[in-house]
């Protein structure tokens, strides 16, 4: 294969090239952050570039994060702090998502970000088409636990 970056990047860097098995269980933890310390992981996207500005606000709160997609995907751990994340995540144009929780917080805090009114409308709608009787994942989506008896 052409590997494109060794050739952008001459200038600029010495690059090495991980085989597959070093590079692999870097890859997972990229795509999970579950080498982050912290009770409590968020999933958060948002525009790149609001991605420091993110971070210096959850700083004080003792994260410990990853950064992924340019900062447009961004792990946050914690031990605790509520919505904190995903409120600050809303002010940045993003949305966070409870990944790891104890079941406590879990049962406080819905898993996805809230979604806009006419979103939130058309996952309702498109889940009671798939699933008119509300029998596939039922209370995974709070607000359609009975998907049979939303109006059509």
């Amino acid at each position: 294969p052409i590997l494109a970056l060794p050739a952008l990047l001459r200038d600029h860097c010495a690059l090495q090239q991980l085989d597959e098995a070093e590079a692999a269980p870097l890859w997972t933890e990229a795509m999970t952050g579950a080498q982050l310390s912290g009770a409590v992981r968020w999933r958060v996207h948002l525009p790149p570039r609001h991605a420091p500005d993110l971070l210096e606000t959850l700083a004080p709160l003792g994260i410990d994060w990853a950064m992924d997609w340019g900062g447009g995907q961004l792990w946050i751990a914690l031990d605790d702090a509520g919505t904190i994340v995903r409120e600050a995540a809303a002010k940045f144009g993003g949305e966070a998502t409870l990944i790891v929780a104890d079941a406590g917080m879990r049962a406080d805090i819905a898993a996805f970000h809230p979604r806009a009114p006419g979103v939130a409308g058309l996952e309702q709608g498109v889940r009671r088409a798939f699933d008119p009787m509300g029998v596939f994942a039922t209370g995974r989506f709070s607000e359609d636990a009975h998907a049979d008896a939303l109006p059509a």
